[in-house]
């Protein structure tokens, strides 16, 4: 991020632990301190500032075929006249709808839905969608590979995916430690013990199992408007097919994308960008997009309001053992 960029909210020791909290989103202060060559009790205060004035979240993300979420989906949206933000609040309502924006562009909406299965997501379009007043159309773009995931990286350029492995089965501490740790990926583990009534070894051991089986993973989420960074968008593309997966991992490079899904219908490839201001925006589009090998044709949805924006995966949407047992749910190498 460049000096200018940074508001005066923070300063450089704020990004300095931003940046090393991104790395390692569960260092412990004292490493914290020795790093940043200041006082645990500094980055304590430090920390907290952050976390109090919501500059800095840290939660766990649960990986979906892991809890029996196998279908994940965008739906771009247009409405009547006027109804965007009526239907993005209606939209925002719906559990499973983890992403609701409010754009400009050829769509009114951009929403990002995770199911349990193809009945589930087919229930959400007739069910729910269908009954929502104001909607006259929607696109729909099935997830196929998640290739980039970075909600943070305000000071740095952090984007391994999280890849589950083989779901598992989960008992009742597993949830409730996930649970936790959704809500604050940096409780220790005798905190998590007096939570969820385990013992420490207990607790130590079952975090550790869930983040070895890629259950879940942790991820440190700068407040990137604050940061500076407050224009979201959505770009989707048409590409070569042959191309497709080197135009992705292209895409993934750039700092300002934070999420390279690959998709299937009208489109190839779908990524969420953060952007300064206009002219960085319109700078990245013509610069950097325009000239990317193989993309033949992309349309950007500008955000005008973010309405929904959930990470909590098993706290809103729960444990479906039924779709975890089922031959459909193929592991998804990616989280949402």
């Amino acid at each position: 991020m460049a000096t200018e960029a940074v508001p005066s909210m923070v300063d450089e020791l704020d990004l300095q632990l931003i940046r090393e909290l991104e790395t390692d989103p569960r260092k412990i202060n004292s490493d914290l301190a020795s790093e940043l060559g200041v006082s645990p009790s500094v980055v304590s205060r430090r920390l907290q500032k952050l976390i109090n004035k919501r500059l800095l979240r840290i939660v766990a993300l649960t990986t979906p075929a892991a809890i029996g979420y196998g279908v994940r989906a965008a739906i771009a949206i247009n409405v009547h006249p006027y109804a965007g933000d009526v239907v993005a609040d209606q939209l925002a309502e719906i559990p499973s709808m983890r992403v609701v924006l409010v754009t400009t562009g050829r769509y009114d909406i951009f929403a990002w839905a995770i199911c349990r299965d193809t009945d589930d997501f087919l229930n959400l379009l007739t069910a729910k969608l269908n009954t929502i007043p104001g909607i006259q159309r929607a696109n729909i773009m099935m997830g196929v590979k998640h290739v980039k995931i970075d909600y943070g990286s305000a000071v740095s350029h952090n984007h391994t995916p999280i890849r589950p492995s083989l779901p598992s089965v989960l008992d009742a501490v597993d949830l409730a430690l996930i649970k936790e740790l959704e809500a604050d990926g940096r409780l220790n583990t005798t905190n998590l013990a007096q939570k969820v009534g385990a013992s420490w070894l207990v607790v130590q051991n079952k975090v550790q199992r869930l983040v070895q089986e890629n259950i879940i993973g942790f991820m440190a989420m700068p407040n990137m408007p604050a940061l500076g960074y407050e224009i979201p968008a959505v770009v989707l593309f048409q590409t070569d097919l042959a191309e497709i997966r080197t135009v992705a991992k292209r895409l993934a490079e750039f700092s300002e994308v934070k999420n390279v899904m690959i998709v299937a219908g009208n489109y190839q490839i779908l990524i969420w960008v953060l952007f300064r201001d206009t002219q960085h925006m319109s700078g990245f589009l013509r610069n950097e997009i325009r000239l990317t090998p193989g993309i033949l044709t992309y349309e950007t949805l500008v955000g005008l309001r973010l309405a929904k924006f959930s990470t909590k995966l098993l706290t809103h949407l729960g444990y479906s053992r039924e779709s975890r047992a089922s031959s459909t749910v193929k592991v998804i190498n990616d989280v949402s």
